[in-house]
């Protein structure tokens, strides 16, 4: 804050601005804001990358999945027969460990999957 004279008049309270100092400023400021705009995108186009990278993965499992189905075929999971899960379900309600309502459930479950 100065006192200028301006004309035959004195004008207290000037602001006096280094014009130059002003611009090397803003336009340092300015660097610095597409720097970090700049870091961001290079962070988002890493994110980008590892999610495609991870969905290739997945894909890749799937088919892998897809195909171990196909070639089981009729055989249930852990890989009995449907004539030895009907003789494993016969067993259990033979020894009280199912009721008869869970065996018919059961056994219409496994003649579905023919």
């Amino acid at each position: 804050v100065l006192t200028k004279v301006v004309g035959n008049d004195v004008r207290q309270n000037w602001f006096v601005i280094d014009v130059n100092e002003a611009a090397a400023a803003a336009v340092a400021r300015k660097k610095r804001e597409e720097q970090g705009i700049t870091g961001n995108t290079e962070a988002m186009q890493r994110e980008a990358e590892k999610l495609a990278q991870e969905r290739r993965q997945l894909r890749l499992e799937m088919a892998k999945m897809r195909k171990e189905m196909e070639e089981g075929g009729a055989a249930s999971p852990g890989g009995l027969s449907i004539e030895e899960r009907l003789v494993r379900l016969e067993q259990l309600k033979e020894k009280g460990l199912i009721s008869e309502d869970e065996y018919q459930a059961k056994r219409r479950e496994v003649l579905e999957d023919i």
